[in-house]
């Protein structure tokens, strides 16, 4: 899943929320406004619907961007620990190699 994922479907989602919900509100209030509908009711609670499940997919779209912002924190901290050193079993610290050399970070 790319960075961008999660807040691009967030923001088209409450888009989508916002739209459809104000469009429920329209059919309910003034139905004439509107040309085509027969069912008032039905088309406003359509709307709803619809609405619905946009916040459910803005729901699951801030969940999973709240879960990648928590582990990109926790691969930092890793990361951190790993460029200063790790202690062995026998309670000193040993260093590891630095992974901005050869084969690590920032080399194809």
């Amino acid at each position: 899943m790319g960075i961008i994922t999660p807040p691009c479907c967030a923001l088209f989602s409450i888009s989508g929320l916002i739209f459809l919900g104000v469009m429920g509100m329209v059919i309910n209030a003034a139905p004439i406004y509107i040309k085509g509908i027969k069912d008032p009711e039905a088309a406003s609670n359509t709307c709803y619907w619809g609405a619905g499940c946009y916040a459910a997919t803005f729901g699951i779209s801030v969940a999973l961007l709240v879960k990648e912002r928590a582990m990109g924190r926790r691969d930092s901290l890793e990361d951190a620990s790993d460029a200063y050193g790790q202690f062995g079993a026998d309670g000193k610290q040993r260093l590891v190699a630095n992974r901005a050399g050869a084969g690590g970070y920032g080399t194809h």
